[in-house]
């Protein structure tokens, strides 16, 4: 199975309510927030972005928010992302094990500069 990573948007509610179905968190809990404009708008020097992966049927397996900012890396400044609240469909269904594993290398491919806090 192939995947892309795409940024969330109007386009995809559809499919995130299908994968919240799936992966059972169609009882008032959300994948990722519906109000796509926005949660991807700019904040000032932190950008935040919903994203998803998307498999080649054009379901959605899994996602993320990514937040920018700036930060000093080497006694340069950059910009880095942390990583909140991955979410793979491997959770519900054993098919999909790859999708985390996936999430997390296109991230750094990416963005070298990623990291995570705060996941166990």
């Amino acid at each position: 199975m192939s995947y892309r990573l795409v940024s969330y948007s109007e386009e995809w509610e559809s499919a995130v309510g299908r994968a919240n179905i799936r992966l059972g968190l169609s009882g008032g809990a959300s994948f990722l927030l519906p109000d796509c404009a926005a949660q991807n708008a700019d904040a000032g020097p932190v950008r935040r972005q919903y994203c998803l992966v998307v498999d080649s049927d054009g379901e959605v397996r899994g996602g993320c928010l990514l937040q920018s900012h700036p930060a000093w890396v080497d006694g340069e400044e950059a910009s880095v992302v942390n990583v909140q609240s991955p979410l793979s469909e491997g959770l519900a269904d054993r098919r999909h094990a790859g999708v985390a594993p996936w999430l997390v290398r296109e991230l750094v491919r990416r963005h070298p500069f990623s990291y995570s806090v705060g996941m166990g």
